[in-house]
């Protein structure tokens, strides 16, 4: 089990390695749950856990499994809220009469402080959001209404999971970022509870501006390469209008045509730099990355980096004593 910078990884793979303990035992001592394979072959589970101030959140990939925890394994006193988010294929949970089966992008509401089943017959991917209930139930708007049915696909939901798996890459966090990630994912909670995607783009909510602008962000980058990459084509894409992104981007202290250049002459300057793609002319390099005037990506790209794309090539080719393909 690796834990960098708060998040901590395990998995079948680790188990096999040579740790200590079986992934199971592992899962169950995290989670106070046990898991099993729910056919003849092996259990395979990979599982990362991020902790923040007032959050934690789990993301699972695992082979068909069944997951319960017991009447021993509850703990007295836990009143923390558990969201299970379906990312990919189905799973069927259940807890106190309650019971849903949950498709792709569905969620469903767990107490963390009873027993509870889980299957997926067929694996699946999720996300498990942990919350203590006194930081949600003063906020939400009729939580026993939450409570009695799984949570629909709606776009609240797919941001916090977007976001939740965002905070699950291999950077540290810095105290000061890890509380501010926590007090997004609890807006964001927040946001899904009180199931108003409709009013969405007016909230003034940090965490659900966050996430939007960080779903932005993974989409400007998917699209670097391509010409048509614009305001408007993003806003489509998003649901939203062009003027509630332009707001999101001036809070964070630029202006997204500004970002999407920046973005593309950084992805340049990695290619210059990069022996992998010591084949690609410079032309090339600059299509690739979403430039469709030569002349006016040289002259940005020395703005920027106070040299030529030819200057750092070459710079480059006599460190490694390679040729130069301009």
């Amino acid at each position: 089990m690796d834990n960098a910078g708060g998040l901590i990884r395990f998995s079948t793979m680790q188990a096999a390695a040579g740790t200590d303990a079986s992934v199971e035992e592992v899962y169950a001592q995290v989670t106070r749950m046990n898991i099993a394979s729910v056919d003849e072959a092996a259990l395979d589970v990979d599982m990362s856990l991020r902790l923040l101030p007032g959050v934690a959140i789990a993301a699972i990939t695992a082979s068909p499994y069944r997951v319960e925890r017991t009447h021993e394994q509850t703990i007295d006193g836990n009143d923390d809220f558990v969201l299970t988010i379906v990312r990919q294929a189905g799973v069927a949970g259940g807890q106190a009469g309650r019971g849903a089966e949950l498709q792709t992008g569905e969620a469903f509401l767990f107490h963390n402080d009873g027993r509870m089943t889980a299957v997926a017959p067929i694996g699946a991917r999720v996300i498990n959001v942990a919350v203590p209930k006194g930081l949600i139930v003063p906020v939400v708007k009729d939580i026993d209404a939450v409570l009695k049915d799984k949570l629909p696909r709606s776009m609240p939901l797919a941001l916090l999971a977007s976001y939740a798996e965002g905070l699950m890459a291999d950077i540290p966090l810095t105290p000061e970022a890890g509380r501010m990630a926590g007090s997004h994912m609890r807006d964001l909670i927040v946001a899904v509870m009180n199931a108003q995607p409709e009013a969405l783009e007016e909230t003034s909510s940090r965490g659900v501006q966050a996430a939007r602008l960080a779903a932005i962000k993974h989409d400007i980058a998917e699209n670097l390469a391509d010409p048509g990459l614009s305001l408007d084509a993003v806003a489509i894409r998003h649901g939203i209008s062009p003027h509630y992104i332009r707001l999101l981007f001036n809070q964070d202290g630029t202006a997204f045509s500004d970002y999407v250049r920046e973005q593309r002459l950084l992805a340049a300057f990695r290619h210059l730099t990069d022996w992998r793609s010591e084949r690609l002319s410079i032309t090339a390099i600059a299509f690739e990355c979403g430039f469709g005037d030569l002349s006016w990506f040289n002259q940005a790209f020395k703005r920027r980096f106070g040299r030529t794309p030819s200057d750092v090539r070459h710079a480059e080719d006599r460190k490694h004593g390679g040729a130069s393909f301009n």
